[in-house]
């Protein structure tokens, strides 16, 4: 990574400086560049080359342990920008491990969005639900986030025989959209072994 590394008119002399100003302007008023969220110009630098793509996923990584909820926010955002599965795992940990206190905090650059929200949308964008493990995870997370329609999409896409026989049942007991519905019929008609339990269970 080429240092020093010019933010407006900030120069960052090395790795932790640049680490330590993305926390500082992860709240709710950043003062760079025009307010520009970190996750926007870092990957502005990313695409100019000025910053190695490795060390930007190692911020969103670091961004995302940080346990704080302007941290975690700010590196789901910059997870989503950089649509890397890796950091899927990162994102569904988070979810299962933080105090509900910070994942129901207001996200600082959407007023109307919680942490969790946030962290949710990115997992969906990022994660690589056809790892087993990764989906597993996030399925057991959700079944007690009250998020069917969610819910419904991980499991109409990638949901095993097992996932499905195991959560469905549960899922279309509560309220489900007729985009859920719409998404379950897509998987009807895979014609593969979960179609077959998804078709008994609209019967």
């Amino acid at each position: 990574m080429p240092f020093p590394l010019q933010v407006g008119d900030v120069v960052v002399p090395d790795p932790v400086s640049l680490a330590n100003l993305v926390q500082q302007e992860c709240g709710a008023t950043p003062t760079l560049l025009g307010g520009a969220r970190p996750a926007e110009w870092l990957m502005g630098l990313v695409e100019s080359g000025a910053l190695e793509r490795r060390h930007a996923i190692g911020m969103a990584a670091a961004l995302l342990q940080n346990r704080a909820a302007p941290t975690v926010s700010e590196g789901a955002r910059l997870a989503r920008r950089l649509r890397e599965p890796a950091l899927g795992p990162i994102l569904v940990r988070a979810l299962q491990e933080l105090d509900t206190a910070v994942l129901l905090q207001v996200d600082p650059a959407l007023a109307d969005t919680s942490v969790e929200d946030t962290l949710l949308a990115a997992a969906e964008d990022v994660a690589d639900f056809s790892d087993d493990e990764v989906r597993a995870a996030f399925l057991a997370y959700l079944r007690h986030a009250g998020l069917p329609d969610l819910e419904v999409r991980v499991l109409a896409r990638w949901g095993s025989v097992f996932e499905l026989e195991t959560w469905l049942p549960a899922v279309l007991a509560e309220s489900v959209t007729p985009s859920s519905h719409q998404a379950l019929a897509e998987r009807r008609a895979r014609g593969d072994a979960g179609s077959a339990v998804v078709t008994r269970f609209l019967s």
